[in-house]
């Protein structure tokens, strides 16, 4: 078998193969380009689209970070482009249906390629109108901010409800890391929770294999465990913005899309810690205030989880090894990033409900779901609102 656990992602489009897990997998991504100047390469992939209208897709801040570039280089290559940009100095731009209808409206005919040009919400919104529309998508990243520029899943809000639309891969992701290492921090620093926030998934994961028989791959949990030291060995680069440790960094967070992508399910990349950010996310959407940016909730689920793992020790299997709280805050402490739920802005009440009610529906079996097998939910959630809140 090929060493897929070290290959670099840029080498992985295309590859396939029978696991010892007893699952195929396989990598759809035909294109990956992560480096220093490879948004130059864009009009060549988008080249062979070019027989009817490339839609082209950002935001007031993705295009002045790379739109704008992109559209002088595929104008000068000939290739038709129908430009669209969301307006957003004065609003937080929600994947929901008012974003989603009005895509589709600003689109026009004979669209060949829809062409992303951003990160979070403008990557999840384009796959999943292009899959509608039955067109390919490419992504240009604009900042190392979150796992989903590889994922085939998108997260959406609908009727104030966050759920995943499973949609397709992109044809290509193009994410130049002199562009990304120059993001604002605040985005640098999502990106990094949504990595450190795999050393929980992994525990969850692990802990559903030996208490619920659930199937594992090592190869899957081998990646994510590399992507994650690649960045944690270099927190210090990434702290200053250096472009190798944000090229790391962005190969972390493709790497995490392509986990979920050949285990075709989200679990190799999410779990507890992902379900505090859906639920704080749709809380705040729900009152119609903003909310932070998803790693950064990531991040500081990812401390939560690791709390819960101490206070529910008693119940964990022998010499179970889980994250130790210390070690994620002091990692985040180096990025500058928040740490605990008062200090990201969540509400006391609304935290405490969270630690209850954030496996609602989640079937993907955690340590919040041991704590309320156990009957110990309620003293849990407690025992934490008394810690972060007083």
């Amino acid at each position: 078998m090929m060493d897929f656990i070290n290959m670099e992602p840029e080498k992985m489009p295309g590859a396939e193969f029978v696991c010892r897990c007893g699952l195929e997998h396989k990598v759809d991504l035909q294109k990956i380009l992560i480096g220093k100047g490879v948004i130059g390469q864009t009009a060549g992939i988008v080249k062979p689209f070019s027989e009817g209208v490339v839609y082209m897709v950002s935001d007031n801040n993705t295009f002045t970070a790379a739109g704008k570039d992109v559209l002088e280089m595929l104008t000068a290559s000939g290739i038709n482009v129908k430009s669209f940009m969301f307006e957003t100095e004065d609003r937080q731009l929600n994947p929901d249906e008012k974003t989603l209808g009005r895509l589709i409206y600003e689109c026009g005919p004979d669209i060949s390629l829809m062409l992303a040009v951003g990160s979070g919400v403008i990557n999840d919104i384009c796959r999943t109108i292009s899959y509608r529309l039955k067109v390919p998508y490419m992504i240009v990243g604009t900042a190392p901010s979150m796992d989903g520029y590889a994922s085939k899943s998108s997260p959406l809000v609908i009727d104030s409800f966050k759920l995943s639309s499973y949609d397709h891969y992109p044809h290509a992701i193009i994410c130049d890391t002199d562009i990304l290492k120059n993001a604002p921090m605040v985005m640098v620093q999502a990106g990094f929770g949504d990595i450190i926030g795999k050393l929980t998934s992994l525990a969850d994961w692990d802990l559903s294999r030996i208490l619920k028989g659930e199937h594992h791959c090592d190869i899957c949990a081998g990646l994510m465990k590399n992507a994650v030291k690649k960045c944690t060995d270099n927190i210090e680069g990434i702290a200053a913005r250096d472009e190798k440790a944000i090229r790391y960094l962005t190969q972390a967070l493709v790497i995490a899309g392509i986990a979920m992508g050949i285990y075709t399910s989200t679990r190799p990349a999410s779990s507890s810690e992902h379900y505090f950010a859906h639920y704080w996310d749709v809380a705040a959407i729900k009152a119609g205030h903003e909310h932070p940016l998803h790693g950064n909730s990531v991040g500081v689920g990812t401390v939560v989880t690791c709390d819960a793992y101490i206070y529910m020790k008693k119940y964990l299997p022998e010499n179970f090894e889980y994250p130790k709280t210390g070690y994620v805050i002091g990692l985040l402490d180096k990025l500058g990033s928040v740490a605990s739920p008062k200090a990201l802005g969540i509400d006391k009440d609304l935290f405490a409900e969270s630690v209850i009610h954030c496996i609602d529906n989640r079937p993907k079996y955690g340590i919040f779901h041991l704590a309320t097998e156990t009957g110990e939910i309620k003293k849990l959630s407690e025992h934490l609102t008394g810690k972060y809140y007083g």
